[in-house]
């Protein structure tokens, strides 16, 4: 049995950086616009089958999101049920990782990707004006995680996120300025601010980590726009 499960952006990613003896599940419903019970229910059976094989591994990292304890939509209200889940199976060896939004280089319409191709095509994008968001490279993410497990954190739910939180209609700037594109902005009074407790993790990162230097997300975004257009534009039509 592979230690990675799950063939997306974390699973790729981590598939030749997983340490031995730990379990990544990265086969969770990615999407935080899924409504569909039937995508639901898939995380959690795959989850149940593995069990009885995961008593060679002595760490089971499950990635969650920083809002599931919000439970503010069905997908959160998931991911805090599949928390539940994971506590209760592995108690002596999970680490729950919540994220923010993930950005690496993905062919999906979550909101980092999906904006680049919206403010590159010259198409409206609605910028609720109360969102604000955290951006984090998927490469933190395997650098973090795998830095957790190293000292065997165990038993613990960690919002691994920068610093930073910013308002939405920043995060349109600063796409907009990297690949030198106007944004049509159609701005809203809605949004939800999306933010989390950032103490437990910071214990186990030096004060000059990058994730918690300012200008992260302005990193993040140059790091990521061009070579997500240039890898659409690669793409056969």
């Amino acid at each position: 049995m592979s230690n990675v499960i799950g063939s997306g952006l974390l699973g790729r990613s981590f598939r030749s950086l997983a340490l031995p003896g730990a379990l990544y599940f990265c086969s969770g419903v990615s999407d935080s616009k899924e409504t569909r019970a039937s995508e639901f229910d898939r995380e959690r059976e795959l989850l149940l089958s593995i069990c009885e094989e995961t008593q060679t591994f002595s760490n089971f990292v499950y990635f969650s999101s920083i809002m599931a304890p919000d439970r503010a939509s069905k997908y959160f209200e998931h991911k805090y049920n599949m928390e539940e889940l994971v506590r209760s199976l592995f108690p002596e060896k999970y680490l729950i990782v919540r994220l923010p939004q993930v950005v690496g280089m993905v062919k999906n319409t979550t909101l980092f990707p999906e904006l680049v191709r919206r403010i590159h095509r010259g198409l409206p994008v609605l910028v609720q004006r109360n969102a604000t968001r955290s951006l984090i490279d998927i490469d933190d993410v395997v650098r973090i995680t795998n830095k957790l497990i190293e000292v065997d954190a165990k038993g613990l739910e960690i919002n691994c996120m920068p610093d930073e939180t910013v308002s939405l209609s920043d995060i349109v700037d600063f796409i907009s300025d990297e690949i030198g594109c106007p944004a049509d902005r159609v701005y809203v009074d809605e949004g939800v601010a999306q933010d989390a407790d950032r103490r437990l993790m910071r214990q186990y990162l030096c004060e000059e980590d990058p994730v918690l230097l300012p200008g992260y997300t302005r990193f993040v975004v140059s790091k990521y726009a061009k070579k997500l257009l240039d890898d659409e534009a690669r793409q056969p039509t």
